[in-house]
């Protein structure tokens, strides 16, 4: 998870290459700290390179479906500006994404984005995490399958969408956090999935 050996970053294309500053590289490896399950699939994908100066960015995903496709997955974002982002109200910024498929009778329910969004709560609180300026969004999109006149598939998928600043650079409970809300999805499919945290509406 991240080889701060070979971590370069170029901040605009005419720019030479530089060495990222000691906390940012801290920061990168008190990821390493984190257990992570091991029915979850952990990579390491190209970062944001226009917004800040200093980024890096993770995959996420659970195991393949009989579609050949995840249940959930997802993608968190390191985000690192030597000076004290005035927005961010720190040098570190956070952003998550998590996308899941759901039951379409759960995704019909009008408080799926709230319960949704309550996950990120949950999980911020038990991984004890230092947050603030924390924002957000809860998406849903329903899409049916139709073969002739008849209906085949029915299916909601959910993304969770968030970013929030932090003082330190230890940020191995962020990233615990996020992997939880992966489990959380994960769990929606098969309760017995549900590795830590609440069940969709507590059951």
């Amino acid at each position: 998870m991240f080889d701060t050996d070979n971590l370069r970053v170029v901040p605009k294309e005419t720019s030479p290459k530089i060495t990222p500053p000691a906390e940012f590289l801290d920061a990168l490896l008190s990821l390493r700290k984190v257990s992570v399950p091991t029915h979850l699939s952990l990579s390491e994908i190209p970062a944001p390179s226009k917004i800040t100066p200093f980024s890096a960015a993770l995959y996420v995903q659970t195991p393949l479906e009989e579609d050949d496709l995840p249940v959930a997955n997802g993608r968190f974002i390191v985000l690192y500006d030597p000076k004290t982002n005035l927005e961010w109200g720190s040098k570190f910024r956070i952003i998550i994404q998590v996308r899941a498929e759901m039951d379409a009778s759960i995704g019909a329910d009008p408080l799926l984005g709230e319960v949704i969004w309550s996950w990120l709560h949950d999980a911020l609180d038990h991984n004890l995490t230092d947050v603030h300026h924390l924002k957000g969004t809860v998406t849903r999109e329903h899409s049916e399958t139709f073969g002739n006149l008849e209906l085949t598939r029915s299916e909601v998928e959910i993304e969770l969408k968030a970013s929030w600043s932090t003082n330190g650079n230890d940020l191995s409970s962020h990233l615990a956090s996020w992997l939880d809300i992966v489990d959380y999805a994960y769990a929606q499919q098969d309760p017995e999935n549900l590795l830590t945290g609440p069940a969709l509406y507590g059951l």
